[in-house]
């Protein structure tokens, strides 16, 4: 994991140093006058996801995988709103093309784990988007969300909805809280 960390890092450091180069020395520059990230083939973050390798079997039947250092009530952490983003801009952009690229207008979402943002495409125009989390307030301000529900998943797993009512189920960053 650190060294998928890291990458994003070089990278940028690449960037910038392949863009100094651009306007420092640009007789250094290999035939054609680009540089070597210019010259580069791109890579997208959807291609990260389309090229994953599973596993093939479940790899948490150890008990110890679904323990967690504080096991106080979830709810205590929950019951002041965080307006926060989780993830960088990049990884938003990844989620909301992926999800681009497999929702179409009408399709009816379910996002556990829900807060503020829900990081679906803004041009996508869904049917229901019911949002699950933890804090009211938090959901209340979700423009995406059609309706919510505040729920502790830990406490009470079983969803309040019916079966196949949703065309996608999306948890974003949030599946490693679920230890029930």
């Amino acid at each position: 994991a650190q060294a998928r960390r890291s990458a994003p890092t070089m990278l940028a450091g690449l960037l910038t140093l392949g863009s100094a180069a651009t306007r420092l020395a640009p007789r250094a520059l290999p035939r054609g006058g680009r540089s070597l990230v210019a010259s580069a083939s791109t890579y997208t973050e959807i291609d990260s996801f389309r090229e994953a390798k599973w596993p093939t079997e479940w790899p948490f039947a150890d008990k110890r995988f679904f323990t967690r250092s504080d096991e106080s009530p979830d709810i205590m952490f929950y019951s002041e709103p965080r307006f926060v983003t989780h993830i960088d801009d990049g990884a938003i952009t990844s989620i909301r093309d992926y999800y681009a690229s497999v929702m179409k207008d009408g399709d009816d979402v379910l996002d556990l784990c829900s807060s503020w943002i829900s990081h679906l495409p803004e041009d996508l125009k869904l049917g229901r988007v019911a949002g699950l989390g933890m804090n009211q307030e938090e959901l209340s301000r979700n423009d995406r969300l059609t309706e919510f529900v505040v729920q502790d998943l830990n406490q009470a797993p079983k969803l309040p909805y019916d079966d196949d009512s949703f065309d996608y189920v999306c948890n974003v960053v949030s599946v490693d809280y679920l230890n029930k």
